[in-house]
């Protein structure tokens, strides 16, 4: 009769060894998926820009007016150039942007209000 005794505890150096072939095993198949998505984002970026675009870009024409300048005069400062902003105001007053912000100021060039 054979008697063969079948040790309680794997020794160290199967569970290692078995624990490397799960980590390489999965690793794999990682690297098997990721190099397929990679594979995949190119061959798409190839066809976008091979095929034509859905629609011909359209000119379009866009009325600009000019902005309009006017010099400025502070209470004691010298005078400094400013934009006039295309909006509806109060007649006899104009808004501006200067480089300090937004101002409103009277026909002689006057600033009478300052936001900030």
């Amino acid at each position: 009769m054979i008697h063969a005794e079948i040790p309680q505890r794997r020794p160290w150096g199967a569970i290692g060894l078995l624990a490397a072939l799960a980590l390489g095993t999965l690793l794999a198949v990682f690297n098997l998926y990721a190099g397929l998505a990679l594979i995949a984002v190119a061959v798409l970026t190839v066809l976008a820009m091979a095929l034509p675009l859905g629609g011909q870009a359209r000119r379009a024409q866009v009325s600009w007016r000019a902005s309009v300048r006017r010099s400025l005069v502070a209470a004691g400062q010298e005078p400094q150039m400013a934009f006039v902003i295309p909006a509806e105001s109060v007649p006899g007053y104009t808004p501006m942007l200067t480089r300090e912000g937004v101002v409103l100021v009277n026909d002689e060039g006057t600033i009478i209000y300052r936001m900030k």
